[in-house]
């Protein structure tokens, strides 16, 4: 499956409750990034951090969020 429709069944195993399904979809989301949209990988790695602070996983949030970051300040 491609990266939008990952994200898109992430946020529905999400909204179910199915936070480990959705944490799946989103490591595949994720896994191959080149050529991939920028935007839309940025999308999905913070739809991912939300996710992980809704399920309490403060420390792996906060990593994706760090990441998110540097690599705004890298863009500029």
């Amino acid at each position: 499956l491609d990266v939008e429709l990952l994200h898109l069944r992430a946020n529905a195993f999400l909204g179910l409750g199915l936070f480990t399904a959705a944490q799946e979809a989103f490591r595949n989301a994720l896994a191959k990034t080149s050529g991939r949209d920028p935007s839309l990988l940025r999308a999905v790695r913070y739809d991912r951090a939300l996710a992980y602070e809704q399920q309490g996983q403060r420390a792996r949030a906060r990593a994706d969020y760090e990441r998110l970051i540097e690599r705004a300040m890298r863009i500029g």
